[in-house]
């Protein structure tokens, strides 16, 4: 059994990577764990744009799933 500390410094790994997946995804992962969604400078709010923001939150959503399933 993991002792608390080593559980801390799992979730600030853990946490540390996702904001390392998402970022360039536009969504960015703030200190106290709440996701913020941006406009990624090559995005921006041009025509298609939140087509593409939807298909960013797919795959953020499937990074997410994959990296949790295979870390915990």
């Amino acid at each position: 059994m993991r002792n608390a500390e080593e559980i801390l410094q799992f979730h600030e790994n853990f946490m540390t990577e996702l904001r390392v997946l998402l970022e360039p995804l536009g969504f960015s992962m703030e200190q106290n764990g709440d996701l913020v969604a941006f406009d990624p400078p090559e995005i921006g709010r041009e025509s298609g744009a939140l087509h593409v923001q939807l298909q960013n939150l797919n795959e953020a959503i499937r990074l997410v799933s994959t990296k949790f399933a295979t870390e915990v």
